[in-house]
């Protein structure tokens, strides 16, 4: 019974009135009022949010400190919540403690469904460090995040579990103010190098949440910095979402005309539907010119042209599975993978140009338009 007065008497005072309480003219009361807010742990966070921003100097210094402490109560708290139920819901039962931030982030990147929860509340169980240090300590979130992936690369990202691929997705569309400039900023990881990693395909597609959360990065990338190297990562996992990433690039016409090209073949590794590869058909009429006077496979000693509509119709007969030898291609045609040079695409001279065209359109009459 005793006890249970106590504990009554402890939790009487709510967390805003201790809050208050921890700009008291007394020592002794301020520290009792930090261990007492460290009692309500994770309900006590909106009352320390609202006391940052306190006029009261040694208010808002104490719940600046007691910040990433409560945050942390929080986060576990909210875990715990999350795994309540054996199976899971992966849906909360009560209005939550506090909306973190981290969480927005996630469903603005990977959706809002069960599927996006479940997925958000692993990456938080098995990586609750780096989600923290994204609310309190964004200098040391790029370290910890460079420590992370090194962990990573060195059992080998064939081995990558779903919850840390979804959390490098995550925190590789992330931006942070770069050191040097508050105004400027990049993301949190760069993870470039992970996703040319042909062995993970199978992991980004293993479900929705991550399928997601990869169109999610590779849209920022192309919104921040379209080049072949995310070319090369598209091409390589072929996950269909982000076909019409590649066919954008492929149309923007403030981009480099190689880079462009590349866009075609990158978007013709990917698609497999006729509706989609007829996509590239308005293509075949770009007489641009885009590299002269290059190696042709398969003639040492030959030079010749590559235009905007050989890309195309390579990237055709690359989307179509078909034999670039029945359509007068002077040398070897790559298939798969990464994005291949250009002059693969090259003729010699503007008659094996045109009987290669010719005999595209005939197959396309008398297959892909009946």
């Amino acid at each position: 019974m005793a006890l249970a007065v106590s504990l009554l008497l402890w939790f009487a005072t709510t967390p805003d009135q201790l809050v208050l309480e921890l700009g008291s003219e007394s020592f002794r009361q301020r520290e009792l009022s930090e261990t007492r807010l460290l009692s309500w742990r994770g309900l006590a966070f909106p009352a320390i949010l609202r006391g940052r921003q306190n006029p009261s100097t040694e208010i808002a210094r104490r719940c600046e400190e007691l910040y990433p402490k409560i945050l942390k109560l929080a986060l576990e708290d909210r875990i715990r919540l999350a795994f309540q139920n054996d199976p899971p819901t992966w849906s909360l039962p009560c209005k939550p403690i506090v909306e973190l931030p981290a969480l927005s982030l996630w469903k603005k990147r990977s959706g809002t469904d069960s599927v996006s929860e479940k997925a958000y509340f692993a990456a938080l169980k098995d990586h609750q460090d780096l989600f923290l240090a994204l609310e309190t300590d964004v200098i040391t979130l790029t370290e910890k995040l460079k420590h992370f992936c090194q962990v990573v690369g060195n059992r080998g990202f064939e081995r990558i579990t779903p919850s840390e691929l979804d959390t490098l997705l995550f925190f590789g569309t992330v931006l942070v103010p770069k050191h040097d400039s508050s105004k400027e900023t990049q993301p949190a990881i760069d993870i470039r190098e992970i996703l040319e990693f042909e062995k993970i395909t199978e992991a980004l597609q293993a479900s929705e949440s991550t399928t997601r959360m990869f169109t999610f990065w590779c849209q920022s990338a192309r919104e921040r910095d379209p080049n072949r190297n995310l070319l090369d990562i598209l091409s390589l996992h072929r996950i269909s979402a982000t076909s019409s990433i590649a066919l954008g690039m492929a149309h923007d016409a403030g981009l480099p005309i190689q880079l462009r090209c590349e866009a075609l073949i990158a978007y013709a590794s990917i698609v497999s539907q006729k509706k989609e590869i007829l996509q590239l058909l308005p293509f075949l009429n770009d007489e641009t010119e885009i590299l002269r006077g290059v190696p042709v496979p398969g003639h040492p000693r030959a030079t010749g042209e590559v235009q905007v509509r050989d890309v195309a119709l390579g990237a055709l007969i690359r989307s179509l599975k078909l034999d670039p030898d029945d359509f007068g291609f002077e040398g070897p045609f790559p298939i798969g993978g990464r994005i291949p040079k250009l002059n693969s695409y090259a003729f010699v001279n503007q008659a094996s140009r045109k009987a290669a065209h010719d005999a595209f359109q005939k197959w396309l009459a008398k297959n892909l338009r009946e």
